[in-house]
């Protein structure tokens, strides 16, 4: 791909983000779709591109409550159409480590919807949710830690309810309390609850040592009805792959 077509497609793409975070989903959605549609066009695959654009389809459905939408995305392969390729991508290090933490925020909150077994679940959302505080831990990043440590709380409730086993809240009540033992606050000053969010994108910019894997994967046309009308999948999971 022509430096000067992917930098038209990175700037079409910030351009979604900055309107995914200011809370304008249904437009981020639009600019993602259109953007997705011209790589389509243009028959010029990138997996950087691809990975960008499926993160920013995945965040924009769970934002729209679109859940359905998001699991299909999420479960598509590499052989079924450019979503799969994204999804590879961003489980094979195609994206800046800050978007993979966000698409690790994306897997425990799909994991927590599983109508499969709870326990399963849970240990899917707690290995997510303990390698991103890890990471913001690294970074010293206390807003980021709070923001994880709210969702993971309200991951688990949503798959047990009031009725938390012990061993599924364990990595999460160890994980506060290394935060608050960080702060020096004590027990009474746990992490409040707020609405569930993820962390910022990172810039359109491919990272340092980027390597393209695309041309190792077969183009298939994407079918864009499977976007807007995918039904009924909430029940299939991704396996931990990274």
């Amino acid at each position: 791909m022509k430096d000067t077509l992917f930098q038209k497609f990175c700037k079409v793409g910030q351009e979604a983000d900055a309107l995914f975070h200011l809370g304008r989903y249904r437009e981020a959605h639009v600019g993602y779709a259109r953007l997705l549609q011209e790589i389509e066009n243009s028959r010029l695959v990138d997996s950087y591109l691809l990975s960008k654009i499926t993160l920013g389809l995945l965040m924009t459905h769970i934002k729209l409550g679109e859940y359905p939408q998001a699991f299909a995305i999420w479960n598509s392969t590499a052989e079924d159409s450019l979503f799969g390729l994204g999804i590879y991508g961003l489980e094979h290090a195609q994206t800046s480590v800050q978007d993979m933490i966000c698409y690790d925020f994306v897997c425990a909150f799909l994991h927590s919807l599983s109508a499969g077994d709870k326990d399963d679940a849970a240990t899917a959302v707690n290995q997510y949710m303990s390698r991103i505080c890890e990471h913001f831990f690294d970074l010293s990043d206390e807003p980021m830690l709070r923001l994880a440590i709210s969702n993971w709380k309200q991951h688990l409730k949503e798959i047990f309810g009031s009725s938390l086993p012990h061993a599924s809240a364990k990595p999460l009540i160890e994980t506060e309390r290394r935060l608050m033992s960080a702060l020096a606050i004590g027990r009474g000053g746990a992490v409040r609850l707020q609405g569930l969010g993820f962390p910022p994108l990172s810039a359109w910019e491919k990272p340092e040592g980027f390597r393209e894997v695309s041309h190792i994967i077969p183009f298939q046309p994407l079918d864009f009805a499977g976007d807007e009308d995918a039904s009924g999948s909430g029940g299939a999971v991704r396996k931990l792959k990274r």
